[in-house]
């Protein structure tokens, strides 16, 4: 695969950029920039490889996933794409077994995923799913991916269940089944966070650089995501490029430069992913791989990039 690079200069630093097409270097350098930093362009998603959700609802991109084969996710999600906001919750304990590929003509596509027995977020019961075989291009009714455990939640509904309110303490607990043994994980949940400017459907000029402030307070760390959207596509939600925000800003400035090397959407519409969070790293007993905990508040808002 061709690569492009971009090399990137904020408050000093200089930084390359990898990608997917061969381009000449472009220097993104913008006196507001330095909120900016580890800005990356993501490698289109393969139509063929097993993809369980997209990034606006596990704050996760495709490449996180290989490097953690096993997730303990619990997010608050609010989306704007047109027609009124939606809120729930998503949370997910996945973990993949490695030793199990799952190959499609001679090819790894994804891993067959792990019973753990019964599993609970706080006191809430996490259903077991079978996944099916399932890649953006082919459903497959005869085989499966393996169990995982999943819930979405309405926030919006009255009452909220109390074990998935944003900002608490949330513990993953499962009761293990075969090589996995019983475990408990636990982790702070973020403030909620919410994008107060731009408004969603905003018209944003591309040759002015995106000036996005929220309220909240953020978590350990911030990044935003920005994709192409297309509710009618295969793959509805295109990952393009990821930046980290700095700690301790309630606000972020996109340079226009960066918005410009964006490859271009159909009808200019391109989805923000603001996304504040908390990670760790730890082991599960009778588990050989490290497993990535997380606690994030996801907002996606549309934007029409002119």
């Amino acid at each position: 695969m061709k690569c492009f690079r971009f090399l990137l200069t904020l408050a000093g630093a200089t930084l390359w950029l990898a990608g997917c097409q061969e381009r000449l270097p472009v220097e993104l350098v913008s006196d507001e920039s330095a909120h900016v930093f580890d800005v990356r362009f993501v490698e289109k998603l393969d139509s063929k490889l097993i993809i369980d959700s997209s990034v606006d609802s596990t704050g996760l991109l495709y490449r996180d996933e290989q490097m953690f084969p096993a997730t303990l996710l619990v997010n608050s999600v609010k989306s704007d794409l047109g027609g009124g906001r939606k809120k729930f919750s998503f949370s997910r304990i996945l973990i993949n077994d490695k030793r199990n590929p799952i190959t499609d003509s001679g090819r790894v596509v994804g891993y067959l995923g792990l019973d753990v027995g019964k599993a609970k977020l706080n006191a809430l019961n996490l259903p077991k799913i079978i996944r099916p075989y399932r890649t953006p291009s082919t459903l497959s009714i005869l085989q499966n991916a393996g169990p995982s455990y999943a819930l979405v939640e309405e926030l919006d509904r009255v009452p909220v269940d109390p074990g998935i309110i944003p900002g608490q303490h949330y513990a993953f607990i499962a009761d293990g089944r075969g090589a996995v043994k019983p475990f408990t994980v636990t982790i702070q949940g973020p403030d909620e966070i919410t994008i107060i400017e731009p408004k969603a459907l905003s018209i944003v000029p591309k040759d002015e650089d995106l000036q996005a402030r929220w309220d909240g307070v953020a978590g350990e760390s911030f990044k935003v995501v920005i994709s192409l959207y297309n509710p009618n596509a295969i793959v509805v939600v295109q990952p393009l490029a990821s930046m980290g925000v700095q700690r301790g800003k309630n606000s972020v400035t996109i340079p226009a430069k960066l918005l410009q090397a964006l490859p271009l959407s159909s009808d200019n519409r391109y989805l923000f992913s603001f996304i504040s969070l908390n990670q760790k790293k730890t082991q599960i007993p009778g588990y050989s791989e490290s497993v990535l905990v997380q606690a994030a508040s996801i907002h996606n808002l549309i934007f029409w990039l002119r």
